[in-house]
């Protein structure tokens, strides 16, 4: 098989990959916003229980620390999940724009093992690898060894 730099941002896999993808995806997507369901719900309670508590009066330093705590790491989760599921719809688009598999930052073709292990990755492996080791040194500073 040819070297598949997309050098026209064409998608490198066929209608039948595409259909293929496109099923992990969509299964992506619903178990995705069953995951976001499930922190609304969970953040619900949350605040809900602190209501409660708050109409007692009794309240314990550790238990509202940790109460915070909880409902910080639900906003946390909750946000990544939403990230998560921009990044599947982004990736349905590329799929119906015909730019689906193509790295954004090369124009090379993403490995279908990749595709199937993050079906809704923007880069291949060696330019995400890239960006990360350039984020690590920009965070490193000026005085790092590294």
């Amino acid at each position: 098989m040819p070297d598949q730099h997309a050098s026209s941002n064409s998608t490198p896999y066929s209608d039948e990959d595409l259909e293929y993808f496109r099923k992990l995806l969509l299964n992506e997507q619903a178990e995705t916003r069953d995951e976001i369901e499930e922190l609304k719900q969970s953040l619900e309670n949350q605040n809900s229980m602190e209501d409660e508590r708050a109409s007692s009066q009794h309240h314990h330093v550790g238990n509202v620390g940790s109460e915070e705590q909880e409902k910080e790491r639900l906003y946390l989760m909750n946000e990544r999940k939403r990230e998560k599921l921009e990044e599947i719809n982004a990736a349905l688009s590329r799929i119906d724009n015909g730019t689906y598999g193509v790295c954004e930052a090369s124009g090379d073709r993403i490995d279908r093992e990749r595709l199937e292990a993050v079906p809704y990755a923007r880069k291949s492996i060696t330019d995400e690898k890239k960006r990360a080791q350039n984020a690590r040194n920009e965070n490193a500073g000026p005085d790092s060894d590294s």
